[in-house]
This record gives structure tokens, sequence and C-alpha cells, in this order.
């Protein structure tokens, strides 16, 4: 499945295929990047991008970091 994540804030939204790591909105994320691994912050969930809208090979989210905060 395919997820968003922002690097920073106010950054722009990356697709990455979620690797068979599961993930919800907020968590972080280690992800591979072109520089090496980065740190990231689900912004859009699994399930919420059509696959047939991107196209070429995504890089892999790699881990979870953290879990985001639930809300009771």
């Amino acid at each position: 499945m395919i997820v968003g994540v922002r690097f920073s804030p106010s950054g722009r939204v990356h697709f990455y295929d979620d690797n068979g790591v599961r993930v919800e909105f907020a968590d972080r994320v280690m992800v591979q990047t072109e520089c090496g691994d980065k740190a990231a912050s689900i912004v859009i969930g699994s399930g919420q991008v059509a696959h047939s809208d991107l196209n070429a090979p995504l890089p892999r989210v790699l881990k979870l970091i953290q879990r985001a905060p639930k809300i009771p």
C-alpha cells in the first residue's frame, strides 16, 4: 500500500511504499531517501492513495519509529 509522508510540518508530501509496515496517521517512520535514511511523519494513511495515480517504483518505509499518541 502507499502512504504519504512529510519530513517537516509544512513540507511537501512524498509518497512511499509501506513495505508491509502497519502505520497510521501521525506515526513517525524511517524511510529511504536519495541521501540516506530519514525520519518522517505519516500524513496520508494506507489505502487513501490510488496506486494507479503514481508511476515508477516507490521508495520504502523501513520501520516504525513511534506510534502517534491515542486520544481517549
